[in-house]
């Protein structure tokens, strides 16, 4: 274990200084994420006792986001996300005993799709031949979103609504040539400005960027 620790340490120092790499202009992002919605830090629960099953996951999803550098520090970005969650419990003893008359599973879920407006500051200089280029981020925009109830006995209930919100965090690109970064990030999302929104929380991410073009340095 702790040779492939050390070979990997060995790759990610040769690689943040095999690249002098030209910067581009822009590019395009694929990213999956984990989002600990209403501050809910866990990924799966499932539990089954005395015919009761109960089973709740956290907030899957991922984003595509556009980026365009603007300056030697800064780059927007265009970010369009898609993430959901699910908590349900059945109870298969009832079912039996009503001969499944009816439907008792209950299930609420909550479907989030933001749309977000942002810029990352790199924090170091663009003339840096490193390929390791961490950065802080911000931004805000409209967060849609859908909470779907499906209760016993037919009781169904959809609620869309859209809030505002910002994010505020930091990541890291690995760049891998001038074309190609893997990204590493993480973000905490106040929706409606309010970090006890049941939506609000922190997010971990991890993707890749596709880049193209070549931007022309300050003078």
């Amino acid at each position: 274990m702790k040779n492939v620790l050390a070979g990997f340490i060995c790759v990610l120092m040769l690689a943040s200084s095999a690249f002098a790499n030209q910067p581009a202009s822009a590019g395009i992002s694929f990213r999956l994420g984990f989002w600990n919605m209403g501050n809910q830090s866990n990924f799966l629960t499932y539990s089954r006792q005395n015919g009761q099953e109960y089973i709740q996951t956290g907030g899957l999803g991922g984003w595509i986001t556009f980026v365009s550098r603007t300056s030697d520090f800064w780059t927007f970005e265009l970010a369009f996300g898609g993430f959901g969650q699910a908590e349900g419990f059945s109870n298969d003893d009832f079912d039996t005993f009503f001969d499944n008359e009816f439907d008792n599973d209950d299930i609420d879920a909550t479907a989030v799709v933001p749309i977000l407006f942002g810029a990352q500051r790199d924090l170091l200089s663009i003339e840096s031949s490193s390929a390791l280029r961490p950065y802080v981020s911000f931004g805000g925009g409209p967060y849609w979103i859908t909470d779907v109830r499906d209760h016993s006995f037919n009781n169904e209930e959809v609620i869309s609504r859209i809030e505002p919100g910002a994010y505020f965090g930091g990541g890291l690109n690995f760049l891998l040539g001038d074309k190609f970064a893997i990204n590493f990030d993480g973000r905490y999302h106040l929706v409606n400005f309010d970090p006890d929104n049941d939506i609000s929380g922190l997010e971990i991410g991890v993707g890749f960027t596709v880049l193209w073009g070549t931007y022309k340095k300050n003078k």
